[in-house]
């Protein structure tokens, strides 16, 4: 499986539209049941929208197709800090190390090329699919947050997660 990062492209709106939202990706990323989006243009737009607002943001395509969206976000230049999101928007690509390969690929721009020092990240407590695939790529835990995440009508733990351009990351295959 051949896993790629790529800037925005003009053909990714109407890939995005084809590919529709997932719910089990929206409900893992912490999103409310009550207000799932119904795919579309407008959510198309939106999605492009929020990676072309990014400090580095990236389309991921898996053997040359639109799989999901990554980006390094909320940076600081004082720290040479940044944090790190990632969806996979097609159901069927996860779990198949996906994931793995595109933070690797993305670390490898953050602490080359981007200078940083620090990749951090939020995941919601409970979800283990991420929270192992972070693991996989370096990311050490570093605390928890109680209830920090709204969902629906109850309060979610999420975890803070991150890599030091000084820790080891592990080669993948």
């Amino acid at each position: 499986m051949d896993v790629r990062l790529r800037p925005l492209a003009t053909q990714d709106m109407a890939e995005l539209v084809a590919i529709g939202p997932d719910r089990e990706g929206y409900l893992g990323y912490g999103g409310d049941p009550a207000t799932e989006p119904t795919g579309g243009p407008a959510w198309a737009n939106a999605i492009i929208s929020r990676i072309s607002k990014a400090h580095w943001g990236r389309i991921i395509e898996v053997d040359g197709a639109f799989a999901g969206e990554i980006k390094l976000h909320s940076p600081s230049n004082v720290d040479r800090s940044a944090r790190l999101a990632i969806g996979i928007f097609r159901a069927d690509l996860r779990g198949r190390g996906v994931g793995r390969r595109a933070i690797a690929l993305a670390l490898n721009a953050a602490f080359g090329p981007l200078g940083l020092h620090r990749v951090e990240l939020r995941v919601l407590a409970k979800n283990m699919q991420a929270i192992r695939c972070y693991e996989a790529v370096g990311f050490r835990h570093e605390g928890r947050l109680r209830q920090a995440a709204r969902i629906g009508n109850t309060y979610e733990d999420d975890l803070i997660m991150a890599i030091l351009a000084t820790d080891d990351r592990p080669a993948l295959s």
